[in-house]
């Protein structure tokens, strides 16, 4: 199995040191629009080499504590993602998109909760909402 994992990386170009310069933009990375650039920007992220010594997690809780209120965990997921191709400008192209951290995020919830989860939507309830009737 590691002989696999060092194969397959061995294939792939080497990864750029974080202090080297990058010419590429936050918007050149997938999943950076607008509203991810500008929440970058206030987090005081303003260059591809300044987000690649960044934690996508502190991002994501300096986020939250600007904004006063807990952003959407997708963000999160975008945060991930961007962090990873500033970190690996080689980045596989299914891992560059925040919905691939999405889904590793969704294999991290507890069993039991997912359960309630889809347990809520067979009954015909929604999670936080209340009785509908």
């Amino acid at each position: 199995m590691l002989s696999a994992l060092r194969s397959s990386r061995s294939n792939s170009r080497p990864r750029r040191d974080v202090n080297d310069e990058d010419a590429r933009t936050l918007r050149d990375l997938w999943s950076v629009g607008p509203a991810i650039e500008r929440d970058l920007t206030s987090l005081g992220v303003r260059s591809v080499a300044q987000l690649a010594r960044r934690s996508p997690e502190r991002l994501y809780r300096q986020l939250e504590r600007t904004r006063g209120k807990k952003p959407d965990p997708c963000v999160l997921d975008t945060f991930r993602a961007a962090v990873a191709q500033a970190l690996d400008p080689a980045l596989p192209r299914e891992q560059c998109v925040w919905w691939y951290y999405s889904a590793l995020r969704g294999k991290d919830q507890p069993r039991n909760r997912r359960r309630l989860r889809s347990s809520a939507r067979r009954a015909g309830h929604s999670e936080g909402r209340g009785d509908r009737s």
